[in-house]
C-alpha cells in the first residue's frame, strides 16, 4: 500500500504521513490512528467493526459460492458419465440396432412397391373406365346420326 500512499498524509493529522488507508472506508491514516484486529487495518473502531462484519460476510458469501460450483462440477461430470454409459450400450448394441435398420428400410422398400402397385391399378382401372366411357358416349352419337326422323 506504500505506493498508493506516497506524498498522502493522515486526515486526522496532516502534518504525518498515511501509512495505510482504512479496510472499511479507504480514509488514509497514519501509524497513531490505525486501529487493528486481525490483520484488519481501520481508521476508527466503528470502521474497524464494520470491517470485520462485512468479512465475515463476505467469507460466508464465498463459501456459498465455492459449494455451488462445486455442486454444479459433480452434476456436470454425472451427466458426462451418463453420457458415456448411454453411448457405450448403444456401441454394444451396434449389430443389433444396425439389423433392425435394415429390416426397416427393407420394409419401406417393400410397403413403398406395393403401393405403387397399388396406384399403377387405380390409374389404369380409372383410365379403363375412361376410354369405355369415351366408346358408349361415340357409339351413342354415333347411333343417333344415324337415326332417321319419323
Amino acid at each position: 500500500m506504500a505506493k498508493n500512499l506516497e506524498g498522502v498524509v493522515c486526515l486526522n493529522h496532516p502534518n504525518t504521513p498515511a501509512v495505510a488507508r482504512c479496510a472499511a472506508c479507504g480514509k488514509p491514516i497514519c501509524a497513531d490512528c490505525m486501529k487493528t484486529k486481525n490483520n484488519i487495518t481501520c481508521c476508527s473502531d466503528r470502521c474497524l467493526v464494520n470491517a470485520i462484519e462485512s468479512g465475515a460476510v463476505v467469507s460466508d458469501i464465498m463459501g456459498r459460492k465455492q459449494k455451488s460450483e462445486a455442486k454444479g462440477f459433480v452434476k456436470m461430470i454425472i451427466k458426462l458419465v451418463v453420457v458415456l454409459v448411454i453411448l457405450a450400450c448403444l456401441f454394444g448394441f451396434k449389430d443389433k440396432l444396425m439389423s433392425l435398420f435394415h429390416q426397416a428400410k427393407d420394409k419401406t422398400a417393400t410397403l413403398t412397391e406395393q403401393a405403387q402397385g397399388k396406384v399403377q391399378e387405380g390409374i389404369n382401372a380409372i383410365d379403363k373406365k375412361g376410354k369405355d366411357w369415351d366408346a358408349k358416349v361415340r357409339k351413342k352419337s354415333t347411333d343417333d346420326r344415324m337415326r332417321i326422323p319419323d
